[in-house]
């Protein structure tokens, strides 16, 4: 993991940690808890999903503010260690493929 990718993933945590707990959907939280038990990884593969798509999200606003005329941000690249590394990703992925 680069200091980068801690940079991200540690606000991250925090803000998950400080998350207020809220009532829910019952039935979404048991096909939820369901699929968690059926992978062990799922945690890991959950959070790096979302941080790889919030990267996206803020390149995709960076691009848009560019097409609009107005002050962009620098691009942010992303981390070529292991954590957000594209071919590191294995969401919806056959459980069944051997890693690199």
């Amino acid at each position: 993991m680069t200091q980068s990718e801690r940079e991200m993933l540690m606000p991250f945590l925090l803000q998950l940690a400080q998350s207020r707990t809220v009532p829910g959907d019952l039935a979404a939280h048991n096909i939820i808890q369901d699929a968690l038990r059926s992978q062990p990884n799922a945690s890991y593969l959950l959070v790096q999903r979302a941080l790889s798509l919030e990267h996206e999200l803020a390149g995709a606003r960076r691009r848009i503010m560019e097409l609009e005329g107005k002050a962009v941000l620098p691009d942010a690249p992303l981390p070529a260690e292991d954590f957000l590394k594209p071919e590191n990703a294995e969401w919806g992925l056959p459980t069944d493929r051997t890693p690199p």
